[in-house]
């Protein structure tokens, strides 16, 4: 199986993981079917349409402005016209053993929806779920080692990660909402 070229330029531990992963996609395999995703979407902007919009809304106000793409844009206002924003987020659990490695692989997948685009990736923010650990160090390096993958991966593609949230749970996870400018 071809490996996109930016999971194969993340090295051979990378590769690895992704061959070895019975979710060749990265993690897609958690998502939910797009035909539930497609009548949930429907069902909340038919939801929105029938409401008066809040007090002192724009024009053209959306409450609800999802389209069936993975990622978003956001158009700036009239004096920075020509700009657009990307906004994008992914999020999984780990299915790989190396912390690291799982930090770079969830990083590459969620720019990917950016880079699918054609926008670079320039800012991150992290929701990071650790294990709950009887020792606080436990906590402590395995969140250094997922996030430090992460910070790699997204330093190579000159995205930084700007900010994020951390949590204690059953299983490590970790995603990444990522955004992005082009003109």
């Amino acid at each position: 199986v071809a490996l996109p070229d930016a999971v194969a330029r993340r090295g051979p531990d990378v590769v690895a993981a992704f061959r070895a992963s019975a979710m060749r996609c990265g993690g897609c395999g958690a998502k939910v079917g797009s035909t539930v995703v497609s009548r949930v979407l429907r069902r909340l902007r038919d939801r929105a349409a029938a409401r008066p919009l809040p007090p002192g809304s724009p024009p053209g106000f959306l409450p609800v402005d999802i389209t069936a793409d993975d990622a978003a844009l956001t158009f700036v206002p009239p004096s920075e016209r020509g700009h657009v924003l990307v906004h994008t987020i992914d999020y999984f659990r780990s299915f790989v053993s190396d912390p690291y490695v799982f930090g770079k692989i969830a990083a590459v997948h969620a720019m990917s929806d950016a880079h699918a685009m054609g926008v670079p990736a320039s800012g991150a923010l992290a929701l990071a779920v650790v294990p709950h650990a009887a020792a606080e160090r436990v906590s402590e390096e395995t969140l250094l080692q997922m996030l430090a993958g992460g910070v790699d991966a997204l330093a190579a593609d000159g995205c930084s990660l700007v900010g994020g949230h951390t949590c204690e749970g059953s299983e490590l996870g970790l995603g990444f909402a990522v955004h992005g400018r082009v003109e």
